[in-house]
């Protein structure tokens, strides 16, 4: 039988199973909370959804709403380029913001950069995929703020997470740390989830993949600087690629 506790850690209500190990529960106070599922978005019109934008940078690229709500994000095949969406608000690590994204890789299981997760306004605004891991290197665009990266440049391509705060990235490469042994079939959806704590002076990330928690990386970001969420995906090898955005949820505790 395994073990179980709940416990108050800086305004998180955390649950706690040894057999499943740390999974947050409920923020202690009401918090700022944002979830779309684009069931409104019609074609390539993102005017019902004006907390979103999407943007295409580098390339040629195509949004697409489906009508179960799946929004598509396609890059026509220009290396690194991006197609993304991303949100207009202003989240920060100091009120410990969260986001969570159902998302399918597209033809991913050769040719794709996908990132989700909080970027600053340099990834926002960047003018390539604001994270990739070619190889065994990362690459920031964003220079603040914790993502999820898969990318088929990888050696071995398997499911990363990483932060940067100040422009400093956590790890520099896969071999320091950063990687899970989680795959990506294309089509598949996973559910990915950031969870940002501000203890007081710094913020710690914990990165879920479908549930588990798969990676944690301690004081990740500025708690001032603004972050937006944001899915991104983008080509390699010039083959064009695509993935589906189910929903996409992000939540704060109130300043």
């Amino acid at each position: 039988m395994s073990a179980k506790a709940k416990y108050n850690y800086h305004g998180w209500a955390i649950g706690y199973d040894s057999a499943l190990g740390m999974k947050e529960v409920a923020p202690m106070f009401p918090p700022i909370y944002q979830y779309d599922d684009f069931l409104n978005v019609v074609g390539t019109d993102m005017s019902s959804s004006p907390a979103w934008t999407c943007t295409v940078n580098g390339g040629t690229a195509a949004i697409e709403a489906l009508s179960n709500g799946s929004l598509i994000l396609t890059q026509s095949g220009v290396d690194d380029a991006s197609c993304e969406v991303a949100g207009s608000l202003s989240w920060y690590g100091a009120q410990s913001c969260c986001m969570e994204v159902r998302v399918a890789s597209g033809g991913g299981a050769t040719h794709c950069a996908l990132v989700a997760g909080f970027v600053d306004t340099n990834g926002k605004a960047g003018a390539v995929t604001p994270w990739t891991a070619a190889t065994a290197t990362y690459a920031n665009v964003s220079q603040d703020g914790p993502v999820f990266i898969w990318d088929t440049d990888l050696t071995a391509a398997v499911l990363c997470y990483n932060s940067a705060k100040a422009n400093t990235m956590k790890y520099a490469t896969t071999t320091l740390g950063g990687t899970t042994a989680s795959t990506w079939t294309a089509g598949v959806y996973k559910y990915l989830r950031i969870m940002n704590v501000y203890n007081g002076s710094t913020v710690d990330t914990y990165f879920f993949e479908d549930g588990v928690l798969v990676g944690t990386i301690a004081d990740s970001c500025t708690p001032t600087t603004a972050l937006a969420p944001i899915v991104s995906v983008g080509a390699r090898s010039g083959a064009a690629d695509h993935c589906h955005i189910d929903y996409i949820k992000v939540w704060q505790k109130r300043a």
